[in-house]
């Protein structure tokens, strides 16, 4: 499936950095966001930075119960970001995160765990973004419309989705998820918003790697108004 040593470790600084880059037009139209790094933490200048800024950082290691207890406990948030390494399995035909256990060590958690945890919330969140490896994809040779954490989360009742079908490069990652919230900030349509952003991704070097599960009318995932209100992202 993978081997730990051909794990890059993730730059949590710079994707915090780049994440608050792409998330401050919401910010600044009402919705109230918060970071969760994880085990790595962040340097002190830049929780300062946030901080300042009106950001909130949750301390706790990046394991799914905590990912689900922000959810349960304190709801309205609507959109969920997920930074991580992924796998998929051909021979098992599943899909799985690599997150945090309670000791900070990696916790391989599989697509059916996360579907099943995200479907016993009360209120779901609106949009999942997945930027991690292979969360979307699936065996060519099967039938079966839910396979692959991106399908799973739809059927958990999730009404948006997005997820990557293979690997990306980080940096590519990075810039559709900039271009992806700064077009869904302007009109808030979820697939013509990614749309738009996959056409700066070069080709041949993720172009086709993105993909939007949804099931929503017309793809409006907000209104304008919508973000006049007291709306949160995790």
């Amino acid at each position: 499936m993978y081997k730990r040593q051909d794990l890059s470790p993730l730059n949590v600084e710079a994707e915090v950095a780049g994440l608050r880059n792409a998330l401050d037009g919401l910010h600044q139209a009402g919705v109230h966001i918060t970071f969760m790094p994880g085990q790595s933490g962040l340097s002190n200048a830049l929780r300062e930075e946030l901080d300042r800024a009106g950001y909130t950082i949750e301390s706790s290691n990046a394991t799914l119960d905590n990912i689900i207890t922000l959810l349960a406990h304190r709801p309205g948030y609507q959109l969920v970001h997920i930074v991580s390494h992924g796998a998929f399995s051909s021979k098992h035909d599943q899909a799985q995160l690599l997150l945090e256990d309670e000791n900070g060590a990696i916790a391989e958690v599989r697509d059916k765990v996360i579907a099943q945890r995200i479907h016993s919330l009360e209120r779901k969140p609106h949009l999942v973004f997945l930027a991690a490896c292979e969360s979307a994809t699936r065996d060519a040779d099967d039938a079966t419309p839910f396979v692959g954490l991106g399908p799973q989360l739809i059927q958990a009742g999730v009404p948006a989705v997005v997820a990557m079908q293979d690997k990306i490069l980080m940096t590519q990652s990075q810039k559709l998820t900039q271009q992806f919230y700064g077009f869904l900030l302007e009109h808030g349509i979820v697939d013509k918003a990614m749309n738009q952003a996959r056409d700066f991704l070069t080709s041949g070097e993720g172009w086709d790697v993105p993909v939007l599960f949804m099931h929503l009318r017309e793809g409006r995932l907000f209104r304008e108004s919508d973000l006049r209100r007291n709306r949160r992202g995790l």
